[in-house]
C-alpha cells in the first residue's frame, strides 16, 4: 500500500497559527492564576494542585511554541523545494528547442 505524500499549505499554515494562538492564550492567562487560597486545612493541597496546573500550562505553552516553530520550518522547507522544482522546469523549458 503506497500513498502519495501531499502537503496542503493552507492546512499547514492553519495548524501553525493554532499553535501560536495556543501559546499566546496560555501566556496571556498566566497572570490570572491564583497564588494563594484560604481553604483552611485544605490550603496546602489546593495550592499544590494550582502550582502543578501552572507548571503544566507552562510546559504546554513551550510545546505549542515548539510546534509552531517546527511547523513554520516545515512549511518554509517545502515551499523552498517547490520553488526550486518550478524553477528547474522553467529552465528546462527554456533549454528545449
Amino acid at each position: 500500500m503506497s500513498e502519495e505524500f501531499r502537503f496542503e499549505y493552507d492546512s499547514a499554515i492553519d495548524i501553525a497559527a493554532r499553535f501560536a494562538t495556543a501559546q499566546d492564550d496560555l501566556e496571556a492567562n498566566a497572570p490570572t492564576m491564583p497564588y494563594s487560597v484560604d481553604a483552611g486545612d485544605g490550603s496546602t493541597y489546593i495550592t499544590s494542585m494550582i502550582s502543578q496546573l501552572a507548571q503544566d500550562a507552562g510546559t504546554l505553552a513551550l510545546a505549542a511554541e515548539l510546534g509552531y516553530t517546527n511547523m513554520k520550518s516545515a512549511i518554509n522547507l517545502v515551499s523552498g523545494a517547490d520553488d526550486d522544482v518550478a524553477q528547474t522546469f522553467r529552465d528546462m523549458e527554456e533549454d528545449m528547442p
